[in-house]
């Protein structure tokens, strides 16, 4: 990877590279922007770079978590252009490290990509087993923790899709309780921390993750039988629509 060095009588930076690898913001935004292909190519060379430096360094660690960061945001880049096995490859490359760091976070990470790419292809198995792999490394991060709450909703959420899919309903339900249970648990620490100006970006994205919850639970509760509470969780959809002016 190049860096632009700018220099000045007093300093000398190096800027952060466009599509950085901290989260997936930067993947999200070649999405809208329609720069997938510079943001895949960025990252490869990221995550190329990292390894090299990894493998020369006598504190290789801080290097192969830049790498897994990077093979991470690949694979996602991958899956959204539509190569479907270039994300699969980056991403249990991006697994391989995250289990050789004993890193929780940084496997999750490669997880959560792995499984949408693997659904994709029509390859149901892998991605149930990976839905499961990551309910238990998920446990490793310690309790009520936002990482864990979040990890977990979404997992739960993953579980959910893979019930219905499969029509085991009440297994869908409870899956998608859980999730949305989470959901709302990492809400009320966004609300808590809300004067905080780092919560605020999230607050919107997280009330919708919780109607989206709604909405596959009352799905769940319909195709179940229970009509009632599929209404119920309908009805509570629409009010939290109305409360958050979604």
């Amino acid at each position: 990877l190049t860096f632009i060095i700018t220099l000045s009588a007093s300093s000398c930076a190096i800027p952060e590279p466009k599509f950085e690898t901290t989260s997936s913001a930067a993947t999200q935004r070649a999405v809208l922007r329609g720069e997938l292909k510079e943001a895949l190519e960025s990252y490869e060379s990221q995550a190329r770079e990292a390894e090299k430096n990894a493998a020369a360094s006598w504190f290789p660690q801080q290097y192969w978590k830049a790498a897994a960061s990077a093979y991470r945001e690949a694979s996602r880049a991958a899956m959204f252009s539509g190569q479907l096995q270039k994300s699969i490859a980056l991403g249990e490359k991006a697994l391989e490290i995250g289990v050789k760091l004993k890193d929780p976070s940084r496997q999750l990470g490669a997880i959560d990509p792995l499984i949408g790419a693997y659904r994709s292809v029509r390859n149901f198995d892998k991605a149930r087993e990976l839905i499961e792999r990551g309910l238990v490394i998920v446990k490793e991060i310690p309790p009520s923790t936002n990482s864990r709450i979040a990890w977990e909703g979404g997992l739960y959420l993953y579980s959910g899709d893979e019930h219905m899919r499969r029509r085991e309903y009440e297994k869908a339900i409870e899956a998608f309780s859980n999730s949305l249970y989470q959901q709302r648990d990492y809400l009320s620490n966004l609300e808590r921390w809300r004067a905080q100006s780092w919560t605020r970006p999230w607050l919107e994205p997280t009330r919708i993750g919780i109607v989206t919850r709604l909405n596959r639970l009352g799905n769940a509760y319909r195709l179940a039988g229970k009509y009632q509470e599929a209404m119920e969780q309908y009805q509570r959809a629409f009010d939290s629509i109305k409360e958050w002016g979604l």
